[in-house]
């Protein structure tokens, strides 16, 4: 597994679980029930933005070399 796959997986994964993490704890604020759909779908989806912000960051600072 190449340096930058492992960042991209690391970053989505990392920003997934802190966004969720945030979410849930929000909806134990409020009052509300533990979703776990809610949460795994925050998860995939936020980390899979965090993943593509990353990926195309990093290529984008390869062109510029």
């Amino acid at each position: 597994m190449t340096t930058k796959i492992k960042l991209i997986a690391i970053g989505g994964l990392l920003g997934g679980v802190i966004y969720a993490g945030i979410i849930a704890g929000l909806d134990y604020k409020n009052g509300l029930d533990f979703n776990t759909v809610r949460v795994l779908v925050s998860f995939i989806v936020f980390g899979a933005l965090v993943a593509y912000i990353t990926a195309y960051g990093l290529k984008k600072r390869q062109n510029e070399k």
